[in-house]
C-alpha cells in the first residue's frame, strides 16, 4: 500500500506530460509488483507503446538558474513492521534479527547507536536479557575498525533504501554508501548461521547497484551471532 500511495502520488502530479517506463511481465496470480500491475491493466504494452490522451506542443521553456534541495532518506517503517507481523509466530531468533536490521537502519554514524535503540523501542519488544545481546551485537558492528568506512559521516549512507533490479523487482540491500568518488560499500547484516545464499544475495545487491552507475569497491558480510564474523566477498 505504500508502493501504491507513492505511485499515486507521482501520477497526479504532472501537469502536461507523465511518462511511465515499465516492463512487461506474464501475471497469472495475483500482482507482486508495479510492473505486474501495469501489465495487467495494459496487456498491449508488451508490443506498442500505450499513450492516453492527446499530446499538448511543447512550449519554449526558459532555463532558470535552480537551486536543488536534497531531501534525506528516512527509514520505511512500514517494511520492517509488516516483516514484523508476518513472522509474529516464529521463533525469537526470527524476531531477534529483525529487530537487528531496524535499529541498523536507523544508524548513520556510531553516536547514532542509542538513539536507534530508543526509537524502536527494543527493550519493551524483547526484554532486558534480549536488549542488552542486542546492544552488545550493535556496538561491536559499528565500532569495527574494519567497518569504519560503512559508519564514516564524510560518506552517502542508505539503509533498507529499495534499488529496482532489471528484471523489475525491488531488492533493498541493509546499507550501501556512496563515497565522493561515487564508489560503492556494501554490507549486509546476518544473525543466523553461514548459507550460500547470503553470497548470491550480495552480488545481486551489487549487480543492481552497478548497472545504475556505481563502482562497487568493498562487498561485506557481517554475521553478527556468538563471535563477530566478518566476509569479504570479491
Amino acid at each position: 500500500m505504500d508502493t501504491l500511495n507513492t505511485l499515486y502520488v507521482g501520477m497526479t502530479r504532472p501537469i502536461d506530460e507523465l511518462h511511465i517506463l515499465t516492463q512487461f511481465r506474464e501475471v497469472k496470480d495475483e500482482p507482486k509488483s508495479l510492473a505486474d500491475i501495469f501489465s495487467q491493466q495494459f496487456p498491449d504494452i508488451k508490443t506498442q507503446t500505450i499513450t492516453v490522451g492527446a499530446r499538448k506542443q511543447t512550449a519554449f521553456i526558459q532555463h532558470l538558474t535552480t537551486k536543488t534541495t536534497t531531501t534525506p532518506w528516512n527509514f520505511n517503517g512500514y517494511y520492517i513492521s509488516n516483516a514484523m507481523a508476518i513472522t509474529s509466530n516464529k521463533t525469537e531468533d526470527a524476531q531477534f534479527g529483525l529487530l537487528f536490521h531496524e535499529v541498523m537502519a536507523q544508524i548513520t554514524v556510531p553516536q547514532d547507536v542509542e538513539h536507534a535503540l530508543a526509537l524502536t523501542n527494543a527493550k519493551d519488544r524483547i526484554g532486558k536479557k534480549g536488549f542488552e545481546k542486542l546492544t552488545e551485537q550493535v556496538i561491536k558492528v559499528v565500532t569495527n575498525p574494519k567497518l569504519s568506512e560503512f559508519f564514516n559521516p564524510a560518506h552517502t549512507h542508505y539503509c533498507e533504501r529499495p534499488v529496482l533490479a532489471e528484471d523489475g523487482t525491488i531488492v533493498r540491500p541493509d546499507r550501501f554508501v556512496i563515497t565522493k568518488d561515487n564508489e560503492g560499500l556494501l554490507i549486509d547484516y546476518k544473525t543466523g548461521d553461514y548459507k550460500k545464499s547470503h553470497l548470491d544475495q550480495l552480488n545481486n545487491y551489487a549487480s543492481c547497484l552497478s548497472n545504475s552507475g556505481i563502482t562497487i569497491k568493498q562487498k561485506m558480510i557481517v554475521y553478527t551471532e556468538k563471535k563477530q564474523c566478518l566476509v569479504e566477498v570479491y
